[in-house]
């Protein structure tokens, strides 16, 4: 790529100064294109977020979460609960309400934990569920 040429002389009367170059130019080359590729990552989340609002999403989730943790289902979804679960707690949808709610298995009867949210299952994707089938 240099005709043989360091600073018009042959490489070969210093060719461990060709190599370091040709590494040095090899670096350098990669950090170029990190910056463009990092550059056009930059321009596309820009675009994806033009019209948003960023203090908007920090109050929402801030009061969404607020007392609340996260969790998983056996099935693998995500979801919202209170502080409070735990991880005996069943989730269950009742046809109709905006949310799922947690029961404690208390002996033989069952305790209203709190409200909760299933990421997946909250706007009737379950709906072909079997009455009384309660396993998400």
């Amino acid at each position: 790529m240099t005709a043989g040429l360091i600073d018009d002389d042959p490489y070969e009367d210093n060719s461990s100064q060709h190599f370091a170059n040709f590494k040095a130019y090899l670096l350098k080359r990669r950090e170029i294109e990190q910056i463009e590729a990092d550059q056009e990552l930059a321009n596309h989340k820009k675009r994806r977020s033009q019209g948003g609002k960023w203090t908007r999403f920090m109050f929402d989730a801030a009061f969404t979460c607020n007392q609340r943790k996260f969790f998983f289902t056996q099935n693998g979804y995500v979801g919202l609960g209170p502080e409070a679960m735990e991880e005996s707690d069943l989730c269950y949808i009742v046809f109709g309400a905006r949310l799922s709610f947690l029961l404690r298995p208390v002996g033989h009867q069952y305790v209203l934990v709190r409200e909760s949210y299933i990421h997946g299952v909250m706007r009737g994707e379950v709906a072909e569920w079997r009455l009384g089938s309660g396993n998400i």
